[in-house]
């Protein structure tokens, strides 16, 4: 994310996007940066998380035609799935 500023504060780190002040939990990811969060996955391997609902992969927002997740999502999946290993 070149040629954004990024700013602290005491109970969260929040970064200036586009004049827009946004706390952690309104931060996107591309699909390029999600696939690189889980082990450089292709795209097929996302659609296919997207499509099967025992998954329940979060949706992403598209705008202009690319998709993009929220963090706060993505963590509370990697939670969800890593509580149904440790069930299992």
């Amino acid at each position: 994310m070149a040629g954004e500023s990024i700013l602290f504060s005491r109970r969260t780190s929040l970064r200036l996007l586009g004049g827009v002040l946004m706390s952690k939990v309104d931060i996107y990811l591309t699909a390029k940066q999600v696939r690189e969060r889980y082990g450089n996955c292709s795209d097929m391997c996302i659609w296919r998380w997207l499509n099967d609902d025992a998954m329940r992969f979060p949706k992403p927002l598209v705008i202009n035609g690319r998709r993009l997740w929220k963090i706060a999502d993505l963590e509370a999946f990697e939670i969800q799935q890593a509580t149904k290993t440790e069930a299992a």
